[in-house]
């Protein structure tokens, strides 16, 4: 790999936490270099999820130094570059992954890659990249709902279509899959699809909220050209809220400690709406969300979630 300039320092070597001891103990049969490598690399998601990206940038970069075909971790180093706005990085990066494309076999990293690239209007190698993943058949829906979305941004719609209904296929009953899955639909003009796959959730399913949030966009003749959710929600953070990926009452406790410092914080108010929400705390739930709206009075679904929460709540 060519020289990357930045320090080499493991940074947080004071410890590793509870995930990292768990990554260890599921690596034991490896050489310890490589079980090093990829605990590094976790050290650098930690930072990454709480954007320290120079942080992550030095975890990933340590662990490609003890593991050179650690393909995930030099994939992750790709995507922070891009962040960064780094570009003598980010084209060194690049060169990397146009000479060893082929070798890569990970889909996760290969993921990582055709988003980044992506961004980047490198579509013939995003192709090349979302032909070998569908390929590589997985009985997982996250897996093809991340094929579907990058597909979609690219404008491979056929590529799109078989993705994300593989991912509905899987699992039709996570939130986040339904919601990409009426969303494409929606925005290639099969509303019927759309609405039918909808109302059949919300027999199915009828406390989702996010479900009556889309319905409430269909009974008012409106069509979002976005995700269906506020435009300062972070898809990760969006992600962990739908699918319990996070543990709510940290992801709770880090908001409310935000909303001491800066109570006008949306991304905070956010979190913590959806976190009580998870917890059917619907009160407290609507308290954030009715601050929420104040410093965002023009956003109709903040509108639709408060007056779901009233109904739920009893509120006048």
């Amino acid at each position: 790999m060519n020289e990357l300039k930045f320090p080499t320092t493991l940074v947080g070597e004071q410890g590793l936490d509870r995930e990292i001891a768990l990554l260890e103990s599921r690596f034991m049969d490896l050489p310890p270099v490589l079980i090093k490598s990829k605990l590094i690399e976790k050290e650098g998601d930690i930072a990454y999820r709480n954007l320290e990206f120079m942080r992550a940038v030095i975890c990933y970069y340590n662990s490609i130094q003890m593991n050179a075909t650690n393909f995930r971790a030099h994939a992750k180093l790709l995507r922070v570059f891009s962040i960064l706005k780094d570009e003598e990085n980010l084209s060194k990066a690049v060169a990397f992954f146009e000479d060893y494309i082929d070798s890569v076999q990970d889909s996760s990293a290969l993921l990582i890659v055709a988003e980044t690239f992506a961004d980047h209007g490198r579509t013939e190698i995003v192709t090349k990249i979302l032909n070998r993943l569908v390929e590589n058949v997985e009985n997982n829906s996250t897996h093809w709902l991340n094929i579907g979305r990058i597909a979609h941004s690219i404008g491979e719609m056929n590529i799109a279509a078989m993705a994300y209904e593989e991912a509905f296929g899987i699992d039709s009953q996570d939130p986040l899959v339904v919601s990409n899955l009426v969303y494409f639909h929606l925005l290639n003009g099969d509303v019927r699809r759309a609405e039918s796959i909808l109302r059949n959730r919300l027999v199915l399913d009828p406390q989702e909220l996010v479900y009556w949030e889309l319905l409430d966009i269909f009974l008012r003749g409106k069509k979002a050209f976005g995700p269906f959710l506020p435009k300062y929600a972070p898809f990760e953070n969006v992600f962990n809220v739908f699918s319990g990926v996070e543990k709510t009452s940290l992801r709770l406790a880090r908001a409310k400690s935000i909303l001491l410092e800066d109570p006008e914080n949306v991304v905070a108010l956010f979190v913590a709406g959806e976190s009580y929400m998870d917890l059917e705390d619907y009160a407290n739930a609507e308290l954030h969300f009715r601050r929420l709206l104040e410093l965002d009075p023009p956003n109709h679904l903040l509108n639709s979630r408060v007056r779901i929460l009233e109904s739920v709540c009893g509120s006048v």
